[in-house]
């Protein structure tokens, strides 16, 4: 066990935290830099967690969410002053993500949005991502480093497209698709499906995702593809689904971040130009500052 002590100038209160040895949590911590790097030498691959590391990883979501409740009282500068501490010496502390998601949104105002246009983005990156045995969410941070080769992936044959596909041609009448009949199948003969991190386990599960989705395509074909603060404003979101967001790679690649799934299938089946998508995780690793490198993926 290693001994994480986290600093805040205005509470003056010092919190210590026991983390096992696989915690790179990046939260101002103090730890002592190591000589040389060992950023490029990071083997990053996906992997399934298990019930345990998934329940390490929301420990250290509900503890970046704490810290984000202390800089909001130091105010915005001060989450600034952490981001840019944080993108000083990740380096030093190697972790292949960094900077939670809570404190960048912080130091940041906001993330930053922009409009995509959907036929440029084809590839979607790893939710879990393994990296030389420390498992990230990568959902989780705002920055990382590493070679991302190995986590994307094409989203060529995705069933949810198909499932949205066969949604349009059936004139959203659900029961009438191939899709339906074969989840029911699965239902009664094989293990049962996920969708949206739902196991589907009764017909009435397969009923109820369907509806859920024919919803989400009556709202968008009436109001268009919008973001979510827009939806919740107008009270028209349909279950927690995650809004659509990008990773920015190395070389200024976008790629589909894991969630909005079917927000993305019923956008290509309806040939929707452009949607709203929100920047959430970026590359750092060739050098160029992160005010360049936001600036030129919003050009």
């Amino acid at each position: 066990m290693r001994r994480y002590v986290v600093q805040h100038r205005h509470a003056r209160l010092a919190m210590c935290y026991h983390f096992a040895a696989d915690t790179t949590f990046a939260i101002a911590v103090r730890r002592p830099p190591t000589k040389t790097s060992t950023c490029p030498r990071m083997q990053l691959s996906p992997r399934h967690p298990t019930r345990f590391e998934r329940l390490q990883c929301s420990v250290r979501r509900e503890l970046a969410c704490g810290l984000a409740g202390l800089l909001r009282v130091g105010g915005r500068a001060q989450a600034q002053r952490w981001l840019d501490r944080a993108l000083r010496t990740h380096r030093d502390i190697s972790p292949c993500f960094f900077a939670p998601l809570p404190v960048s949104r912080i130091a940041l105002g906001a993330l930053p949005t922009r409009a995509c246009r959907v036929s440029i983005i084809d590839t979607i990156i790893a939710e879990w991502v393994d990296c030389d045995g420390h498992l990230f969410n990568c959902l989780d941070y705002f920055l990382g480093t590493g070679n991302w080769a190995p986590l994307i992936r094409s989203t060529n044959g995705d069933p949810v497209r198909e499932e949205a596909r066969q949604l349009l041609e059936a004139d959203l009448s659900y029961k009438q698709t191939e899709v339906y009949q074969t989840l029911v199948q699965a239902v009664r003969d094989n293990p049962p499906q996920r969708r949206q991190g739902r196991q589907l386990t009764e017909v009435a599960d397969v009923d109820r995702y369907f509806e859920r989705f024919v919803r989400l395509f009556d709202s968008i074909m009436q109001h268009g593809m919008l973001e979510h603060a827009v939806l919740d404003r107008k009270a028209l979101r349909f279950s927690r689904e995650r809004g659509m967001g990008v990773a920015v790679d190395r070389n200024g690649s976008l790629h589909r971040l894991q969630g909005a799934n079917h927000r993305w299938a019923i956008a290509q089946v309806l040939e929707i130009r452009e949607v709203p998508v929100e920047i959430r995780l970026v590359h750092v690793g060739n050098g160029m500052a992160l005010e360049d490198r936001l600036e030129n993926v919003l050009a």
